[in-house]
């Protein structure tokens, strides 16, 4: 007849940031690390993967950084660090 608390909230423990935090911190992580600054329509997910649509020279150089850029991401992501997965 009663069920477990935690059970009735195991659901939410799968839930995904929104799209919106993932880009800020995209953005920042690529300001600290090459000093580039990404507007917020230059930055889409989808599928947890992180799509860049800017400039080939400013894609190239966060291609160049992409696995410290990941890193870091999953760091200022915390318990959502599987989230992003890869840069396009």
């Amino acid at each position: 007849m009663f069920k477990n608390v935690g059970s009735l909230l195991t659901k939410f423990s799968t839930l995904t940031p929104p799209k919106r935090l993932i880009c800020d911190a995209c953005i920042s992580v690529v300001k600290e690390i090459i000093g580039v600054t990404l507007h917020k329509h230059e930055c889409d997910v989808q599928r947890g993967t992180i799509h860049l649509k800017t400039h080939p020279t400013v894609k190239s150089e966060v291609l160049a950084h992409k696995a410290e850029i990941l890193r870091e991401l999953q760091n200022k992501l915390g318990v959502h660090k599987n989230t992003v997965r890869d840069i396009k």
